[in-house]
């Protein structure tokens, strides 16, 4: 008798992969409209386009010629509108997507893979994202801050918003210990005192200003700078600045959250952060964004179920709305 084993398909699928994903709230800026506007906005420009008319150039005299791109998409009318976004790069005679790729409506990543097979061609790395009239959800890793995504929507919708510029705000766990009208303070740690930190962003901007403030002071404290050197590189001090935070009295709480939550945007997706609440629970800078982990089935290629993860984003979109009054 063949044994259970040996009934098993080889077809199976190979496991799943567990994706964090991010969640951000639109800021609507139009006090006369229900939402931004963003998800018609950029239903109606997606439409008919070509992958080539969505490059954005990063800097035109980058050697790299690194370029953004929304590769493919699709979209729900009027629930929402999902997709990939690719990051490409190429150098000297080496183009970095194939003109015949480019003049297409949509690139999916497996016509990424068979590129690189056929060439030396490749793509530095892609993320997906969901969005509806208010939120934004992307498995963006992590350490990449959510102004990347920001930036090309601005730009990809530029000729059409007018003086409107979108703005994603990061979302904040729900749980009473960590909302935001309950932080107390918030320190910014850096345990290699002085050094520039890699990122040359807007947001890198913000920590290595705060470093090297943090520097200077022990410099002055220290009063030598050779000694100061000396304990600097042993590692032997650190610096840290902290902030106060206090909600104005005559302030509603859901305003306070908004910007709080606009001023954290560039530094709360570090652990280099840590926030204190009023009751003196400390909190590190990641543990109050709003997040979500899923269980994404792999195919026998190891790649990701795509449809899965989207259903995944919409359904955590949902949730989203749900939870503030949608």
């Amino acid at each position: 008798m063949e044994s259970f084993k040996s009934q098993i398909p080889k077809c199976m699928a190979s496991g799943t992969k567990q994706i964090k994903l991010r969640a951000f709230s639109i800021s609507n800026y139009a006090i006369d409209k229900k939402d931004s506007g963003l998800m018609e906005l950029l239903a109606s420009t997606l439409s008919g386009s070509i992958a080539k008319d969505r490059k954005m150039r990063l800097n035109p005299d980058d050697p790299q010629n690194e370029e953004d791109l929304i590769s493919d998409y699709s979209a729900k009318e009027g629930v929402c509108i999902n997709g990939a976004v690719l990051r490409i790069s190429s150098s000297g005679d080496i183009p970095n997507i194939p003109d015949d790729y480019l003049d297409k409506e949509k690139i999916t990543i497996m016509d990424l893979d068979s590129i690189q097979m056929q060439s030396s061609i490749i793509y530095k790395m892609h993320y997906y994202f969901a969005l509806n009239s208010t939120h934004i959800v992307t498995n963006l890793q992590g350490n990449i801050p959510i102004k990347r995504f920001e930036t090309y929507i601005n730009w990809f919708l530029e000729n059409i918003r007018g003086e409107l510029m979108f703005e994603f705000i990061p979302c904040t766990t729900p749980t009473p210990q960590t909302r935001l009208s309950e932080i107390a303070n918030m320190a910014f740690k850096n345990n290699t005192v002085g050094d520039e930190f890699e990122s040359q962003s807007q947001e890198g901007f913000v920590k290595s200003k705060v470093s090297k403030a943090g520097a200077d002071i022990l410099k002055l404290l220290i009063g030598d700078t050779e000694k100061f050197q000396v304990l600097k590189d042993a590692q032997i001090i650190s610096a840290e600045l902290l902030i106060k935070f206090s909600k104005p009295s005559k302030m509603k709480k859901e305003d306070y959250e908004k910007l709080m939550g606009m001023y954290l945007k560039p530094i709360a997706e570090t652990d280099d952060v840590v926030f204190t609440t009023k009751k003196g629970t400390k909190v590190k800078g990641s543990d109050i964004l709003r997040t979500k982990v899923v269980d994404i089935e792999l195919t026998d290629s190891k790649k990701i179920s795509e449809p899965q993860l989207f259903q995944e984003m919409e359904r955590f979109l949902k949730e989203l709305k749900n939870e503030n009054g949608g």
